[in-house]
């Protein structure tokens, strides 16, 4: 990690334990440079995206503990009936994986440009 972003990470941490109504839990470097690089390192943007991600997870528990699973049995649905899937995470180089299993696609219904 290069110098710029550690001290990034570190300020981000510190200003994280001052928001009394955010209640976070003590965040990891990882978590916070995928916050920082989400937001161009701009850290007004990784500031209130974080605000707004923790708050949530506070005001709606039963979304972040229920929710997810309902989502993930919503996306095995859709895989099973075809289509296209971003699977939830990221492989080992930080990127999104999405499957397509195009043969399930009806061309006749879809509409061209």
């Amino acid at each position: 990690m290069k110098i710029y972003a550690l001290t990034s990470v570190m300020a981000l941490g510190e200003w994280v334990k001052k928001q009394p109504h955010l209640q976070a839990k003590s965040l990891d470097a990882k978590f916070l440079l995928r916050c920082l690089r989400g937001c161009k390192y701009s850290m007004e943007k990784t500031k209130k995206k974080l605000d707004l991600t923790l708050t949530l997870r506070i005001a709606l528990p039963e979304f972040f503990r229920d929710g997810i699973r309902c989502l993930l049995k919503i996306k095995r649905l859709k895989i099973s009936l075809g289509g296209t899937l971003l699977l939830p995470g990221y492989d080992r180089q930080s990127r999104n994986v999405v499957i397509i299993r195009p043969g399930t696609y009806d061309p006749t219904k879809t509409k061209g440009k």
